[in-house]
């Protein structure tokens, strides 16, 4: 229908696609889609040779255009989407329809440091391995289909390219894609295992109500148990158990300060081997 936003599709390249990438979620995060427009320029002018064919997708031109998150409804929160809603539940619908069934690189940018890092499903071996082949010194483990984000579509790696509207996070998304179009087939050329640190997703660390807030833990270094990892109005929060911070800042969300996780493994090789013995054990 007319009224309903669209995303822009541009799908290039020789035969059916095999990989997708996505920028634009959310509409203060315009860095993916600097990174798109300038492979999509590359491609069309000869200098990035395509093997198979790519699908780019700039999700949420609207929040793009007025520079906000999202305009009705977080995008990021509203995957596999409704055919029948509105606004970014009818485009997450959409987005969905285009992404079935291909290896899909989303990229966004956030507060949080430091970057870049990112996330896959903990069921999804394909994506797990293409994460494993980005230049990514930490990969999370989690579940898409929880919290609506675009994983809950199929085979989704959600990268955290670089810091919130700067160059770095555009340089970043661009040299990305780049990596995971290598991991994909979609261009020539070798795309070696990078062995990040691996992690499996927990919970939310709530946010205190309160006027000011400070986080005293460094994303993705260990807090142990009795560890002061954040003040509230000057009031410290005490870890109960070991965590490993992630996303955690003072102001990267109204309802929570971050997420926590566990460190299961140093590399790939390892997860698998210790996924293996798992099932080994019964």
């Amino acid at each position: 229908m007319a009224n309903h936003p669209q995303p822009e599709v541009i799908t290039i390249g020789p035969g059916d696609p095999v990989a997708a990438v996505v920028g634009g979620v959310h509409g203060d995060e315009p860095s993916g889609v600097w990174g798109i427009r300038r492979m999509v320029e590359l491609i069309e002018e000869g200098a990035v040779e395509l093997e198979h064919a790519v699908r780019f997708i700039v999700a949420n031109p609207p929040a793009l255009e007025i520079g906000k998150r999202f305009v009705t409804a977080d995008l990021n929160r509203s995957f596999p989407g409704d055919p029948e809603g509105i606004g970014e539940a009818w485009l997450a619908s959409v987005i969905c329809e285009l992404i079935e069934d291909i290896p899909t690189l989303t990229l966004h940018a956030t507060r949080s440091r430091p970057t870049p890092f990112g996330f896959a499903d903990h069921d999804d071996e394909r994506g797990i391995d293409l994460a494993c082949r980005l230049s990514l010194p930490h990969v999370i483990l989690g579940d898409a289909t929880e919290i609506g984000s675009l994983g809950a579509c199929g085979s989704v790696i959600t990268v955290e390219a670089g810091p919130q509207g700067s160059d770095e996070a555009c340089e970043a998304a661009f040299e990305f894609i780049r990596e995971f179009l290598l991991a994909t087939g979609a261009i020539a050329g070798e795309a070696p295992l990078k062995d990040p640190i691996i992690y499996e997703g927990e919970a939310e660390v709530p946010k205190p109500p309160g006027e000011t807030y400070e986080v005293l833990a460094e994303n993705f270094v260990k807090v142990s148990p009795g560890e002061v990892y954040a003040r509230v109005d000057g009031e410290p929060l005490v870890a109960d158990e070991e965590f490993y911070p992630i996303l955690m800042s003072a102001d990267g969300y109204d309802d929570i300060l971050g997420f926590r996780a566990r460190k299961v493994a140093e590399s790939l090789s390892e997860l698998r081997a210790r996924q293996a013995g798992s099932s080994s054990g019964g």
